[in-house]
Formats: structure tokens, sequence, C-alpha cells
């Protein structure tokens, strides 16, 4: 396009003549003025037609007629005017006034669009003042002109142009040519940039929160840092804010930070019976590569936050006017830094865990912090002999109740060796571990010494393994098998508080992962098979655990991994875990996924039984099935619409956990969808948390690029 605005410049240049040039004080050209026909009045007007040309510093004017006064330096512009700045059309007019020494002009009617968001605006009339525009009788739209799916049509508007922000006053969004919504004002920015200014509102309407609007205001003074402020107001509910704050550090790493807070009426909360009246919360992350390496001699390092602190769950849900569904109620946050140099490895983790399904979360053990030290395998003086060293140390505490202190340090030492032209590997290790457990904030009546429980144990085992390989047709097949022994040389216990026995629950539970160690055989086997392109075509792993030294449960659970691609597109993933003792499957999952052109499925099925028995000798055995559910997910687009579905049926209790069905269309600059819906909604409510039956249907509308809204109507909840 520019190339062609050139070129018919040019032609302008050779075959017509100049009528008028104009200089500043520094003597640069600020005005040129060219046609097919100049006319002169008295000198001081001249009059172009045919092919007409005005270039005026960055922006040149095209048109059939223009009427210029050289004295007063104005313009009468009329017939398919066009305005071109940098290379670009900006705007189109049928007549046109130009004040060019104030920067003035009178444009009727109107059009102007942005190339790059495609978004357009026209008006009766428009005033141009310092590129500041005002309108009247204003239609945008981001549609194609002469039909557009969606228009906002308004009684005036004011456009800026180096903000690119264009505001309508009592504008009602129109879908072809029937109205659907109304609202005082809205604010658009036709281009994706950092600009100080309203952004897009959201609103929707339900019948559980009434009609929602939020309305973001975005704060950018400076490029390394930005702010957005999103008051909202609820009818049927309450009102309330939540802000963001994003700040890029020297290094370029983005710090952000969120915050919100919502006030629920009080006709909302003796509806519900909901524990916070007041909803608040804020969550922060950053993270950081090399934070000391330059003051440290470390290879690397690093820092991670991600911290998050609510009141309620609504916290999230109230963020937008969009449906949130939240399964995990332990909010988890942390605060790491690791350091490596050479072959350690040093980490520093803090955690905090909220657990939003208590009304109090004083008794929730807190990680606050954990020490760890790693030592990579290393090669001693003795050929193919190697060790590695891990040391941990962390202090779990909680307001309300006992806390401990957990230190432990294990140094395996591993030897190899070839055997058979590399066909088979053997080797040996001796695995050395101690730990110690003191109790904190626990009965004054307890000794220092009884307080302290500490394990010494050292295992030794034996390996063997082969790695396989053989190329065929079309076909490259690996397989991989491994046996080992492992035995305790010793193993030292001083624990009255039975904090790492797995078999007695004492007072205080158990806190550590040290199992008391027995002989045992592990068995592994896998294979593979590739296609062309290295194409993974099935897999099949297995693992099988022997107790030699335990009558009762003498074989682990089979554990029994297989997968399988049959033709593009589709694969099937299945895992079981097969209990010997039980006789029975105790574990199961079963995956499905196919896709073809816009067609994708999915089908998942899990099973896990957990098996009780009321006495030790494991004879009088009752099965309960702890989850038995299945959730398929299909979806489409057919071209006309785009259908998209889920479900979820829970086995062991014989119902539909949830389901979702959405139909959808998407038509360039318009989108529009309907979703029926049920699902579970967890609330903490006085008397702890509980569940409601969430039933809505909900219409979506996509304005592009300008905004969504959607109408939700929600049928009577009930609570489970």
């Amino acid at each position: 396009m520019r190339k062609i605005l050139l070129f018919v410049l040019l032609l302008n240049i050779l075959f017509a003549e100049t009528a008028i040039e104009q200089y500043d004080s520094d003597n640069n050209k600020i005005f040129e003025l060219f046609a097919d026909n100049l006319d002169s009045i008295d000198y001081t007007t001249i009059i172009a037609t045919g092919n007409a040309v005005v270039i005026s510093q960055d922006m040149y004017v095209i048109a059939d007629y223009i009427k210029y006064d050289i004295k007063k330096k104005e313009a009468n512009i009329s017939g398919n005017i066009k305005f071109y700045r940098d290379g670009s059309l900006f705007l189109r007019a049928q007549k046109a006034f130009v004040r060019f020494d104030d920067d003035y002009s009178m444009i009727e009617p109107f059009y102007m669009q942005d190339s790059k968001s495609g978004i357009w605006i026209s008006a009766s009339s428009a005033k141009n003042e310092n590129d500041e525009y005002e309108f009247k009788n204003i239609v945008v739209s981001g549609c194609d002109i002469d039909s557009p799916i969606w228009h906002i049509e308004g009684s005036s508007g004011y456009y800026n142009q180096d903000s690119a922000i264009a505001s309508i006053w009592n504008p009602r969004i129109y879908i072809k040519n029937i109205p659907v919504m109304y609202l005082p004002y809205i604010f658009i920015s036709t281009q994706n940039k950092r600009t100080t200014g309203f952004l897009y509102p959201e609103f929707a309407t339900s019948s559980l929160d009434g009609f929602v609007y939020i309305q973001p205001f975005f704060l950018a003074l400076q490029d390394f840092w930005d702010m957005t402020f999103s008051p909202q107001f609820r009818t049927s509910r309450g009102l309330g804010i939540n802000t963001q704050a994003r700040l890029i550090d020297p290094f370029g790493e983005m710090f952000v930070l969120n915050a919100g807070i919502f006030w629920n009426n009080d006709k909302y909360k003796q509806k519900y019976n909901i524990e916070n009246q007041i909803v608040f919360g804020f969550d922060f992350s950053h993270q950081r590569r090399d934070l000391l390496s330059d003051f440290i001699n470390f290879d690397s390092d690093g820092l991670y936050l991600d911290f998050r602190y609510m009141n309620d769950l609504d916290y999230i849900r109230l963020q937008s006017t969009k449906d949130t569904t939240i399964e995990n109620r332990l909010q988890t946050s942390k605060a790491n830094y690791f350091a490596t140099k050479n072959d350690n490895y040093f980490g520093l983790y803090f955690k905090y865990f909220l657990d939003l399904s208590k009304l109090s979360n004083s008794d929730t053990f807190q990680t606050l912090p954990q020490f760890q030290y790693h030592k990579s395998l290393e090669q001693t003086d003795i050929k193919n002999i190697m060790y590695s060293i891990n040391v941990s140390t962390k202090n779990v505490a909680r307001s309300v109740g006992f806390g401990y202190f957990d230190s432990s340090i294990s140094v395996p030492i591993y030897f190899y060796t070839p055997l058979i032209a590399d066909y088979f590997t053997i080797g040996a290790n001796i695995n050395l571990n101690a730990n110690i457990i003191s109790l904190n904030n626990i009965d004054e009546e307890m000794s220092s010494q009884n307080r302290n429980s500490s394990y010494f144990g050292a295992t030794y085992g034996l390996f063997i393994n082969s790695d396989i390989a053989r190329q065929y047709d079309k076909i490259f097949h690996t397989m991989g098998f491994k046996a080992s022994f492992s035995s305790p040389l010793y193993q030292y216990f001083n624990d009255n508080n039975n904090v790492f026995n797995p078999l007695l629950s004492g007072r205080y539970g158990r806190l550590s992962d040290v199992a008391l160690t027995n002989q045992q055989i592990q068995l592994s086997f896998s294979q593979y098979f590739f296609g062309l392109n290295e194409v993974e075509l099935v897999y099949h792993r297995i693992y099988q655990n022997i107790n030699l030294q335990n009558g009762v449960e003498k074989f682990d659970s089979l554990r029994n991994e297989f997968g399988f691609i049959p033709i593009e597109n589709i694969d099937i993933m299945t895992t079981f875990f097969y209990s010997h003792v039980n006789k029975n499957i105790e574990e199961a999952s079963l995956s499905f996924n196919a896709r073809y052109a816009y067609f994708q499925g999915n089908i998942t099925y899990f099973l896990k039984k957990k098996f009780e028995y009321s006495n030790l000798i494991l004879t009088d055995k009752y099965t309960e099935e702890s989850a038995n559910f299945l959730r398929i997910k299909l979806s489409n687009d057919f071209g006309y619409f785009a259908l998209y579905g889920d479900v979820g049926y829970d086995f062991k209790l014989r119902y539909l956990r949830d389901w979702n069905v959405v139909i959808s269309k998407d038509i360039r600059c318009f989108g529009i969808g309907l979703r029926f819906a049920n699902e579970i909604v967890p609330i903490l409510t006085t008397s702890g948390t509980q569940t409601i039956r969430n039933r809505f249907i909900s219409l979506e509308f996509r304005f592009i690029p300008v905004t969504a809204t959607s109408l939700s109507y929600r049928f009577k909840e009930s609570r489970q």
C-alpha cells in the first residue's frame, strides 16, 4: 500500500505543477500542493481539482477538490477525502476544513480506522484540534463497515490520537440492528499498548449476584511499572475492588502483586450463612536468576516467590465475572532460594499452607524453613565407585498444637561395572541414613530427652540391569530390565513417641518417611516401540517389589503401565495396581485421547479401593471404594457452530458430579456462546465448609477486539 501511495505521489509530481510551497523559519518545507488543474484567485487563494494532494509535515491529504487560502493557511477540502499519516490511511471524509497553523480541522462525515486492531470510528461530524477529536452521532465497530455484525452507537464521543482511547457517551450495543445493552458511557482503546486510562469493562448478570459491573482503570506512568484498579459492583451481593501492580526490576524480572477486598451485604450473608462478610486476600509472585552470583562465586542461583493469603476462596472467584472452578482448598505459598557450585546444591525453602476448608488455620503445619544440601554423584579415586550426600533439616510449626524439628542425612555409595560387551551392568550400593526429630510446644512435664526421637540405619544392595535395542525395517525396539536386592545392615531406633513407626499411630502421628527396612527384591521391566521419525507407538512398564521377610505382605502391589498409539492422533494409556494380598485391583486409571481436524475427545476413568481389616492377622477384611469416577470431554468445530461438552460421573455415590455443555460461534469480529452447567461449589460458612450444587445458564457475547460480556441465570442452589 505504501509503495502504491508513493508511486501516486510521484506521478502527481511529474505531471502536475507545484501550486505553492511554504517554509518555516529554519527554511524547512512544511507545505506543498499538487493537482491536475490549478487556478489562482487574486493570488491569495489556490483552487486545486483532479487528484489534488496536500503535503504538510507527516500528513498528506488526497481529495477531488481543495481550496487553499495562502494568507490564513486554511483549506476547504471536499470529495473522496483520504488523510494519510506515516504512510497509512487513518481517516476518510467527504467534507473537511483544515487550519494548518492551529492544527485544527472540521470533518463531515467522518471515518477513521486503526490499521492494527481493525477498529473503526464513524460520525456525522468531527472536530479535531491538536490530535483530539470530538464527535457527534458516533458509531464504533471492529467488523466490516458495510454490514457490521456488532456496532456501538453513541450520541457523542471523544478520541485522543496520542493515547488511542475513544470514549462514547450514551452507547447502545447492537448485534446487527438489535440493541442488546445500554451503558452511560464506555471507553475503548484502539491500540494494544500500555496507556493510562480506563480498560474494557466487564459486565454480566446472574440470579446469584445480580448485575455485575467491573470497570478496570490502568495506570502506566513509567515504563518499568504499572497498576490496575478494578472496582466492582454486584447488585444482589455487594461491592469491592481488586488491584494489580506489576514491576520490572533492574534485571528484567517481573514482580506481580494482586490484592482485593469485597463486602457482602447483610441479605447475602444471612441467605447463605457465610462465615466472612468481608472477603479479602492478596498474592504476589517473583522469580530471579543470579541473585547473588555477582557477589558470591556461585555457578548459578535463583529466587522464587509465590505467596498468597486469603480468608475465603471467594477472593479468587470475585476477581472476574466468569465462573471460576476451584478444586484445591489447600493453598500453598512458597519462598525458595537455591544455589549451585560445582556438584553442590544448596536450597532454602519456606512453605505456608492455607487450609480454607477449616474455620481456623491455626493448627495447620507450616514449614518455616527447610534447608537442603545435595552433592551430586561424584567419582571417587577408586574406579567405578561413586557417592552422593543428601542433608535436610526443617522446622515445622503452627500456632496451636505441637511442632517439630526434623534433621536427616543420607549418604549412598555405589559401585558398578559393565559385563558382556556392555549388555549388562552389575553393581552394589551402601546407604547410610540418620534422622532426628525433636518435638516442641508440647506438655511441660515431658523431659527434653523424651522430646527427641532418633533413627540410624545402614542398608546394602546389589543390582543387575540391561538395556538393549534393535532396529527392524520400520520399527525401533528397546527393552530394559533391572533387578535389585536390598537388605538392612543395621537399624537403631530411639522412638518412644512412635513418630517413625508406620505400623503404630502414636499421639503425634507419623512425622517421617523412614520405614522399617526389610530384605526386598525390586524388579522392573520396560519396553518401547518407535515408528518412523521416532514416533512412539507402544510402551509397557511393569514394577514389582518382593518383601522377603514379610510373611503377610510378601508382595507389594504390582504396578503395570501400558500405552498404545494405534494411529496418528489417537493414544490410549492405562495404569493399574494389583494387590496380591487382597487379590484384587487396588487402583486403576484409563485415558483415551483422540484428535482429528477440529475434533478433540478425552475419556478418563479412575478407580481406587481401600482395604480395611479389623484384626492384625488380616483375616477379617472389608473393601471400600475411595474413588470411582468417569470423565468425558468432547469438542468439535462444525463450521456453523462449535460444540464443547464434559461430564463427570461418580460411580461410588451414583450421581453426576458436574457437567458442562457449550455451544459457540465465532465470526471474525464477533463471538457468541451458550453454556449450560452443573457444578459443585465450596463455600465457607459459620459451621465450616459446605458445598452448593450450582446449576446455571450463561450467554456470552464477544465483541472482538473490544470486550466480552455474559448474562447468567442460576437456578435455585441446593446444599450438599
